[in-house]
């Protein structure tokens, strides 16, 4: 496990625990570390549409979903995700 993976797991335990703003925090750390990743895009993601930062949250999806990773366990939820947001195809 890398540290980009335990920000996005530090992430998903904070956002559990109805800390969002550190569960924000984590999961731009993990992208800062490792820009392309995608649990970290979908999630953070996840977390912005939860505040009502729908905007911010598809264009997150954009980008996660320009080059999607093959077969992530993530990658259906994201996709619907970002239909609900008003991505192409909704």
């Amino acid at each position: 496990v890398n540290e980009a993976d335990e920000e996005v797991s530090k992430g998903r335990a904070a956002f559990m625990e109805g800390e969002v703003e550190d569960a924000e925090e984590a999961y731009r750390e993990a992208l800062r570390m490792r820009p392309g990743d995608f649990g970290a895009r979908y999630n953070l993601a996840v977390l912005l549409r939860v505040q009502g930062r729908k905007d911010e949250a598809r264009a997150l999806l954009d980008k996660a979903l320009a080059d999607p990773p093959e077969g992530h366990p993530e990658l259906e939820k994201a996709q619907a995700l970002w239909e609900k947001l008003g991505g192409v195809g909704s």
